[in-house]
């Protein structure tokens, strides 16, 4: 669903087919804030699934940190780093990088590619030192972006997209001192499945390193 249709699916739920008591201006804030929400539950369960498109980046010999920035532009605002591939002239196959908790360094590094990355939130890091530049194909997720025109969609699940109408329905009731239980016990028993079906696709997922955690519904 695009916000327009968003906005139409709230209007449904809270039985105001036309603005009255909640204009379309409040409406898309909830939205919005609903969007957030789940979008962190979906950062903490499996990432993956708001993965960008895979950048090719080319990480600087003789350096031990970047800053994201430097390597590419958008990716200073990333929240996730997904995967990192060496794909190097001469590596042959792509080569998974072992993602390493800056948090743990004495971790065992993994022996190939011979080198782990480090993910500070602004810069990667290296360890050791490359000796020749390294090219790479970088998985990432971006920031939160709120929805401000109406042809925007939510980059979540398209199979999501409702539970955030619901939700964004449910605070709209909320706001006003509505009763709003029989939404509510709708968005948990959906979000539930939702929760069980991220998880179930977590499972062969590799490590991730992460800005922040997202907190879990």
């Amino acid at each position: 669903m695009n916000l327009l249709e968003l906005r139409e699916h709230v209007r449904e739920w809270i039985d105001e087919p036309i603005a009255a008591e909640y204009s379309d201006e409040t409406i898309i804030r909830f939205i919005n804030l609903a969007y957030r929400e789940l979008r962190a539950n979906y950062l903490a369960l499996d990432s993956r699934v708001l993965a960008a498109p895979p950048v090719n980046v080319t990480f600087p010999a003789g350096q031990h940190a970047a800053a994201l920035a430097s390597l590419h532009a958008p990716l200073a605002g990333a929240v996730r780093i997904i995967q990192i591939e060496d794909i190097s002239a001469g590596a042959g196959l792509p080569v998974v990088v072992p993602l390493a908790d800056v948090s743990r360094r004495g971790s065992p590094a993994d022996e190939t590619p011979g080198y782990r990355v480090f993910f500070t939130g602004d810069s990667l890091l290296t360890d050791p030192v490359p000796a020749r530049p390294l090219q790479w194909r970088i998985t990432w997720v971006p920031p939160f972006a709120p929805l401000t025109q109406d042809s925007a969609a939510p980059d979540i699940p398209p199979d999501a997209h409702d539970l955030i109408a619901l939700r964004a329905a449910i605070l709209c009731r909320a706001s006003r001192d509505e009763s709003a239980e029989e939404m509510r016990e709708a968005f948990r028993a959906r979000m539930q499945l939702a929760e069980r079906d991220a998880g179930r696709g977590r499972m062969d997922a590799g490590p991730v390193l992460a800005r922040d955690a997202g907190p879990r519904w």
